[in-house]
């Protein structure tokens, strides 16, 4: 459904802002990221998970004080129930504006220590003290111009050649999807660099603040076995599919960052 309102507004762009629509298809793309940021936690995920506000008195004083002199605004944190579904283990910081809250799973919450749910809290407090959703959407803005400016010269360059009325004839939206594909395959390791250098900023940000390295290397520890992650991927995968670091190099952080 939301893709094809997507699909349905992209083209409503296309057919009236004319040579332009490049630019007036990403100022749409980022109002739909902004909405979508506030809407994510309290309409879309409840539509797949159970969500349900944390009553755990002692862990909520813990990220209090973890929370103390950021600056962090959180409508709340809540308990993800993720375990009807999969093992895996998992928290985020969502949300925009009034809506922004922390999600902690239940599989993350039964089978990790209080320390370690700290280790895991501070690392997603270290988003917020590092201001990386905003630079988030800032280079989303600015990657999604570039790449819907490139497709306009692809489809003006093509469109003619296959025998389509124009760049805005609904029958060329396969070969739309294809440069835009193509174009988010390409700077997919630029943005999975960063993200892996946001996740490395976060990872010191828990370690200064709760001081604890040995809950770090317990928590990542459980996290790769319940994950079923691979600790160690070769360089090459890792530069051009992962947005987290190696588990190993995570775990590496510890005997270097409280030295």
């Amino acid at each position: 459904v939301l893709g094809f309102v997507l699909i349905s507004g992209l083209y409503l762009v296309l057919w009236t802002a004319g040579s332009w629509w490049w630019l007036w298809a990403t100022a749409g793309w980022l109002g739909v990221t902004i909405v979508l940021g506030q809407l994510l936690p309290i309409v879309i995920l409840p539509l797949f998970y159970k969500v349900t506000r944390l009553e755990d008195a002692s862990l909520l004083e813990r990220f209090r004080k973890l929370s103390e002199g950021t600056t962090l605004n959180i409508e709340g944190v809540y308990e993800l129930h993720l375990s009807e579904e999969t093992k895996k283990a998992n928290a985020a910081l969502a949300g925009l504006g009034r809506t922004r809250r922390v999600l902690l799973g239940d599989t993350l919450l039964q089978q990790f220590t209080p320390e370690e749910i700290e280790i895991v809290f501070a690392h997603e407090v270290g988003h917020h003290v590092y201001h990386h959703l905003p630079k988030a959407i800032a280079m989303g803005v600015i990657l999604t111009l570039f790449g819907f400016a490139l497709t306009d010269l692809m489809l003006n360059a093509f469109v003619g050649m296959l025998g389509y009325r124009g760049f805005d004839d609904p029958a060329a939206l396969p070969l739309l999807l294809f440069f835009l594909g193509v174009f988010a395959l390409v700077w997919a390791p630029l943005q999975n660099a960063v993200s892996r250098f946001y996740e490395r900023q976060c990872d010191r940000y828990a370690l200064k603040r709760t001081r604890n390295p040995a809950a770090y290397r317990s928590a990542f520890t459980k996290l790769v076995r319940l994950n079923k992650s691979d600790p160690d991927p070769h360089p090459l995968i890792s530069f051009l599919f992962h947005d987290h670091p190696p588990i190993r190099e995570r775990l590496a952080l510890a005997d270097t960052v409280l030295v």
